[in-house]
């Protein structure tokens, strides 16, 4: 659970990134104004992206890669209180930021529609112990009678789109098994149906990973929503610590539509008939927070 740590970690810094979506608001509208001409002919381009003509696939251009960069930085002066200026980062969080722009030439984003679904919390703070707190969880649960062999875990983060802090609140959680009765100080949590960007993530700390999904969301020009974040634990680490999950954030779906370059005319059903098959049993698993959150 010691990744779980590193994730409520970086996690604090989405407050900043909050801060960081308004001050990138002029270099977004200038880039769409002469990234077309700029981006011609580039590469490995995705139609997607927050760029028109450069590609997560291909990398950041030469244009997008400052503009992300300035976006990583307010984040990290927002996580960090040793840091004050988003040009002289601390040696933690020059490497977080590097990490996550690295990530943006790689990143898996799709489009999901989320059913309502309820999972089994237990209240934390994301500078709290993540260990502990995942501990106290199960062991409350399995006292409860409320694991099984498929049970789900993620986490809840209750509002995207929030300033978050270290103090700010989050939920521990697992999926809740049908007929089961929840004891204090666990609860019942309600996520209700949304419109997610879901971002893939593998390895050891998916703290970077927030926060490329978040920079991509803010170059894509998509608002997050004020709704339940989260993510989904797709098993356990591996031996080196690595960890499959989907990162799952509300946003708004025509503005993720378009940066995706999906066709209006496309029948959402179809789409989310093939999600529901690739993540049959995901719903009631996902933390839909920022930490599925």
């Amino acid at each position: 659970m010691d990744r779980m740590l590193l994730t409520r970690s970086m996690l604090a810094g989405l407050g900043g990134l909050v801060l960081s979506l308004s001050l990138s608001g002029s270099a977004l509208a200038e880039h769409h104004e002469g990234g077309m001409e700029m981006h011609e002919g580039h590469g490995q381009a995705m139609e997607a992206a927050a760029c028109p003509g450069c590609g997560m696939e291909g990398g950041l251009c030469a244009h997008c890669k400052p503009m992300a960069m300035q976006i990583l930085g307010n984040m990290a002066v927002g996580m960090c209180p040793e840091c004050d200026d988003p040009g002289m980062l601390c040696e933690a969080c020059h490497a977080a930021t590097e990490g996550a722009l690295e990530m943006m030439g790689g990143l898996s984003v799709r489009e999901m529609d989320g059913p309502e679904h309820t999972m089994v919390c237990l209240k934390h703070t994301i500078g709290g112990d993540f260990g502990a707190a995942y501990g106290q969880l199960f062991e409350l649960g399995a006292a409860q009678g409320l694991l099984s062999d498929n049970t789900m875990t993620g986490s809840v983060l209750p509002d995207a789109a929030a300033d978050v802090t270290g103090e700010s609140e989050i939920y521990v959680a697992f999926s809740m098994p049908e007929g089961g009765a929840v004891q204090d100080p666990l609860f019942a949590y309600t996520v209700p149906a949304a419109e997610y960007a879901v971002f893939r993530h593998f390895g050891p700390d998916p703290g970077m990973t927030w926060m490329a999904a978040y920079t991509w969301l803010a170059m894509a020009d998509v608002e997050v929503m004020h709704s339940p974040a989260g993510e989904h634990h797709m098993g356990m680490p591996d031996e080196n610590g690595n960890m499959l999950m989907d990162i799952f954030i509300p946003v708004d779906d025509d503005a993720l539509e378009a940066a995706l370059g999906m066709d209006d005319d496309m029948d959402d059903d179809d789409m989310d008939d093939d999600d529901d098959m690739d993540d049959d049993d995901d719903h009631s698993g996902h933390d839909h927070s920022g930490h599925d959150h």
